[in-house]
């Protein structure tokens, strides 16, 4: 192999090993959609505000020109529409498709279709921002299978480790989307975006 071949070699390895860290790309601990949808409906009934919802109306928001985006929209309506009717503690679950197009047209779609729980599939990192701010904005709980995703502001995700599934939290997001999770979940949780502790009266 001469030197122009392997040079160009290590560079396409380098840019794979870079293109697979980051959010939106495989995952070798991204839990399969029907597992996922069976976690997010037992992580909704440790919601401490689960009843002031009523119905519970999840937007699945996903982007179309990133294929694995589409995939797992995809795969959770078809999981969706395969266990319907659903609900968790007698409250019904519907799903709406949102097709990710811009921050007022997130907006709408919220507002138009009664949305209070958001599922986001894997997107750039850009499209996340954009999804997060809209979602922090209306105080809308986020979830999501792309464990990255929680550091950067996602309320809830997941984890498949070898002999057991580990639920994600960000407390901060989870606080800025009203997220109110019951302290029994957060105890078996892996926590990140701790919250700073309340100093008392006259601690400097």
């Amino acid at each position: 192999m001469n030197k122009a071949s392997t040079a160009a070699s290590f560079f396409f390895f380098l840019l794979l090993t870079f293109l697979l860290s980051l959010p939106g790309m495989a995952q070798d601990d991204f839990l399969p959609i029907p597992r996922q949808y069976q976690m997010i409906l037992k992580v909704l009934a440790f919601d401490n505000d689960l009843h002031k919802r009523g119905e519970i109306r999840m937007g699945i928001v996903y982007e179309k020109d990133y294929s694995s985006s589409v995939q797992v929209k995809n795969e959770l309506v078809k999981i969706m529409n395969a266990s319907a009717p659903q609900h968790v503690q007698g409250i019904p679950v519907s799903f709406k498709v949102i097709e990710l197009q811009s921050a007022w047209a997130l907006t709408r779609a919220i507002d138009v279709n009664k949305i209070n729980i958001i599922y986001i599939a894997p997107m750039s990192r850009e499209e996340l921002r954009l999804v997060l701010r809209v979602c922090n904005q209306n105080k809308i709980p986020t979830f999501t299978g792309m464990s990255a995703f929680v550091k950067l502001g996602v309320a809830v995700g997941f984890k498949r480790l070898p002999r057991r599934i580990t639920i994600l939290v960000n407390r901060a997001a989870a606080r800025d989307q009203r997220f109110n999770l019951s302290s029994r979940l957060l105890n078996l949780a892996e926590i990140s975006g701790i919250l700073p502790k309340k100093r008392k009266p006259g601690e400097h």
